[in-house]
């Protein structure tokens, strides 16, 4: 489960991944279920984790 993915509090980086996976979501309907959409899951999993280490 990803954390709230609101603008306001991620950086650029983090903003433009989470911009591509909703994206590839509203594309991808069904395809999304199937593991289309898991890289850019993944890339915001990383880069929020990043900024969760980065405040400590």
């Amino acid at each position: 489960m990803l954390p709230d993915l609101s603008p306001h509090l991620h950086t650029r980086e983090c903003n433009l991944l989470i911009e591509f996976l909703k994206r590839c979501n509203q594309e991808k309907t069904i395809g999304k279920f199937f593991g289309q959409c898991s890289y850019w899951d993944e890339a915001v999993w990383q880069c929020t984790k990043k900024e969760r280490i980065w405040r400590r």
